[in-house]
Formats: C-alpha cells, structure tokens, sequence
C-alpha cells in the first residue's frame, strides 16, 4: 500500500477518535463528575504544597491520609489552575489518542503478523487495530462515566496497555530491554492508577500460567520496587492504603453501596415480566446491573473473537496466544469480581477494558488470516453497532446536567464563598457535593478525602454518619455536636433517593437561609457572618 494512502487512513482514523471523545463534552458542557472534581482539587493542593505532595487534603473533616496513587496528580499539578481546568474535559480524548497511536507501533515492533499474504495486509493491520481501539463501544460507555472524566483511568488503561505490549515483545523476542520496559510501565501504573493495580495483579499471574512462564510471576514484585523507588518510597503507603481501604469497603461501605445490588437471580427471574411491563427496569439490569450482560452489551467483539476460535481452534497455540492469554486474563478477573463475596474490588466489566487493546489487534488480525465473508459481515455489524451504541449513550443514556442545573450549582458556591468565617459543612449526599465545596470554597465538608482506614475511622462510626453512603445520617443533633457542623447543604433531587433507602430528613429545627431550584443551605446558628 502506497504511503500517502496509509497516512491519510492513518489521520482520519485518529480523527474519528477524538471527534468520538471530544464530542460528548460540546453536547453535556455542564457536566460535573465528583471523581474529576476530586483530582482537580488535589492537583491543586500539590500545587499549592510548592510540588510536595500532602499529608493530608484540607478541607475533608474526616481526615484520612493522602494515599492515592499520585502520578495524574502530580502531571496535573504542573499546569497552571487555569489552564488544568480548561483542558480536562480533553485529557482523555488527547490520552486514548496517543495510546492508539501507541497500539500502532507496537504492532510494527512485535512483528506478529508476517504470515499475512500480502504486504499491504500487514500495514492496514495496525490502522484497523486503531480504528477498533477508538471506536470501542467500553471506552465510549457513559455509564460510568468514561467520556467525561478527568480521571487517571485513561492513563492507568495506557500504561498497563505499554507494559503488556512490551511484555508480550519481550516472550517473542527474548529481548531484557522490552521485560525492562515492562516493568517500568507496570511501576508507573501503580502509581497512577488503584484499578489499573488490581487488573495487572490479576492478569499477570494469570500470563505466567498460560504462557508457562514462571518468571513472569516477578512482574508484580519488580514493578512495586520500582514504583517505591521512583517515588522516594511513598508508593508503600498508597499501597498499604489501597489494602486498608478494601478491607474497610468490604466490611463497611458495600453494607449500603448499590454494588452490591449487582447480579441478584431475583432480578433474572423477574426480567421476561420487566421487558413487557417495565423495559426501563429491564435495561437497567441488562446495562448496569448484571456484569455479565453488560459486558457483552459493552464487548461486542469477544463475540467475533469466539467466532474465530470456532472456525479455527488452533490459533490459541499460535503466534498470538500471547494476545489470546491477555483478553482471557482480563475476563478471569472479570468473573472473579463478578461473585458477590469480591464485588468490593470494582466493577467487574471494567476490567474487560484492559484487554481491549488486544482484541483490537486480534480482530483485524484474525480478519485478514481466517475471515470468510461471515466474519466480514459480522465486524461490519458489530462496527455499526459501535456508533450506535456511541450514539445512544450521549444522547439516550447519559444522565444529562442541564444549564440551569449547573448556574445553580454556581450561583450556590458563589454564595458561599460569601461567607467570609470557614463553615463545617454537612453535605447531602456527601460524594458530590463534598468534594466540590471543597475545591470551590474556603469551607470544610464532612466527608472523606482519601482511602479509609479503621485507624483514622472507624467501621462503626463510618456506619453512624453514613448509614445508607454516600447519604449522612437523618441523625442531624449528633452530627452537629459530634462534628460541630454550622451549615447543612443539599441537592433537592437527592432527597428522593434518600427517602427510598430509609431516610426521612428532618429540617424543622434548622432555618433555610439560602435556596435555589436545586439547592438549599440550613443554618444551625444565627450568627452567621458575610
């Protein structure tokens, strides 16, 4: 194939990418995502700590220890807040680019694809690998909220996706440089991603059995070495935090969070009745709540994948039975964190995004080597049905913010910047809201920064303030003394959700000194200076 022919494959390719990822952000400018909000925050706290990373993050009145992994904060930080802000709704359109782009040279350098019949077989290979990679239908799901995020999870997705690549140079060429490069990237990856963590725990012990190759089990021990020397041995307190915080998750917030509403056979049996009575619910449980339908929903191509292996079982033994052992890596850790007593690791499905760089280098692989005009129709369905279900997220899925929505939501901290003495605030809920008066006001927030530690709190007082997370107590007359709480601030949409879990908030005693068409603020006292 001429080279003029594959650039011009090559940047419409990459464009389509980012058009897919920038776009949601034009359509929902308003959006405002807690996990986002967090990061901001810290980025700036480092910042304002003259690049040393903190102790604590102040304005949480449950103090925790900063203890997540700080790489993305740290590369955040290096920007002015200004110009941090202004480019985060892009941050991952720009991240998943250069990690297809990534995708494309490692196909060059691992050379798998030799057998190929033809030589411009072997350059579109790569491209398609791309053109699969930005069109997945798992990096453009809404629910969560990948898109919309300025997250490290792009990033971490990146990284674990560079130590794999090289991993897999490194069996076919014998090459140390590339076991290196490895386990350089993996040590990263610790430090910039808790997920991402889990998912190369799983999925390179898995590689070391199916590729029978015992030294790869050091993987993880290395890359933790090296994580705790590039970062001056703070790694072993975000890692002794991570441990901490899923003991405590187990034991305590799964209690009350939604996961644990995930793969429920009551919502099986009910579901032929829900698809005629109530489609709505039915979605709900084929989309979000059973991980296993939802992968498929989200994975398409592990269809065509399966499809393949049935017309030619022998390719698990070939030349890319490396790629064959990421992608079954990645789904044993997705039916591993699908059982009810591991649901406290994670949505499982997400672990499935892990390997979606090695089945979009399989998928047009496996096109050109074994593809019959079947094969063909299908990946041009399933290609469809990606922009279809890109589509169907922005503007069906996703849980709009409007305009007005988010004026208020400004009109609410300006108000609140107001108030010149610092108010211990009680937010409702406390995940959202928390975290954003927060970073956007000089006001502390009961909630918590960072991960959880019986040390710092414990189970049962986590339980006492939030009962029913990430909703606080209707118990106002103990927070307040317990926490000296001035100010009392919630979403009005929220108190529904609060009232079916339970809780029957109780304003009588407390005077409304601020409201808003989404917002109202309670005062405890009425000495309240301006």
């Amino acid at each position: 194939m001429q080279t003029g022919i594959l650039f011009f494959i090559f940047i419409t390719v990459v464009l389509v990418g980012v058009v897919l990822r920038i776009l949601p952000r034009f359509l929902h400018p308003c959006v405002v995502d807690s996990d986002t909000v967090y990061h901001l925050l810290v980025a700036e706290r480092v910042r304002e700590n003259r690049f040393r990373l903190p102790q604590f993050v102040q304005g949480f009145i449950l103090q925790t220890p900063y203890t997540y992994p700080p790489l993305y904060h740290y590369l955040l930080a290096l920007m002015p807040r200004r110009l941090r802000e202004s480019a985060e709704p892009y941050m991952g359109a720009l991240i998943d680019t250069l990690h297809a782009v990534s995708i494309f040279l490692f196909c060059f350098w691992a050379d798998w694809f030799a057998d190929l019949s033809s030589g411009w077989q072997v350059q579109l290979v790569p491209v398609l690998a791309m053109f699969v990679f930005l069109t997945y239908p798992a990096l453009l799901n809404a629910v969560p909220l990948r898109v919309y995020q300025g997250t490290p999870r792009p990033l971490g997705e990146w990284l674990f996706s560079t130590a794999m690549f090289s991993l897999g140079i490194y069996i076919a060429q014998g090459n140390s440089i590339w076991f290196i490069s490895a386990v350089l990237a993996a040590a990263l990856l610790l430090l910039c991603s808790k997920f991402g963590a889990q998912a190369f725990l799983f999925t390179s012990t898995f590689m070391a059995v199916w590729m029978n190759k015992p030294n790869l089990l050091l993987l993880m021990p290395l890359a933790i070495v090296t994580a705790t020397l590039i970062s001056k041995g703070h790694y072993l307190k975000v890692l002794w935090g991570q441990i901490q915080h899923s003991i405590f998750y187990q034991r305590y917030i799964i209690k009350s969070h939604p996961v644990k509403e995930r793969n429920q056979l009551s919502d099986l049996l009910h579901l032929p009745k829900d698809l005629f009575l109530n489609p709505k619910k039915a979605f709900q449980i084929l989309y979000e709540k059973n991980t296993f339908s939802a992968l498929i929903i989200r994975n398409p191509y592990l269809l065509l994948a399966g499809y393949f292996l049935l017309l030619s079982p022998s390719a698990l033994l070939s030349e890319f039975r490396f790629l064959f052992g990421w992608v079954l890596g990645c789904i044993f850790a997705f039916v591993v964190t699908s059982l009810r007593p591991f649901l406290f690791l994670g949505e499982a499905e997400r672990y499935v995004e892990y390997a979606v760089p090695a089945i979009s280098v399989l998928i047009p692989a496996f096109l050109f080597e074994y593809g019959n005009k079947t094969s063909w129709l299908i990946g041009l369905v399933i290609f469809l049905y990606s922009l279809a279900f890109a589509v169907g997220n922005h503007f069906l899925i996703f849980r709009k913010c409007s305009k007005q929505k988010r004026e208020e939501l400004d009109t609410l901290v300006r108000w609140l910047i107001r108030i010149q003495k610092t108010q211990r605030i009680l937010p409702i809920p406390a995940h959202f809201l928390g975290r954003i008066l927060v970073k956007e006001t000089h006001h502390q927030a009961l909630f918590f920064s960072d991960n959880l530690s019986e040390k710092y709190l414990s189970g049962e007082e986590f339980l006492r303030v939030f009962p029913q997370y990430p909703f606080p107590s209707e118990d106002f007359e103990y927070l307040a003394s317990q926490y000296q709480i001035d100010l009392i601030v919630c979403e009005k949409q929220s108190m529904l959700q609060a009232a079916k879990r339970g809780l029957m908030y109780d304003f009588s005693s407390w005077s409304l000194i601020f409201e808003n068409g989404e917002y109202a603020v309670y005062q405890r006292t009425s000495n309240l200076e301006r």
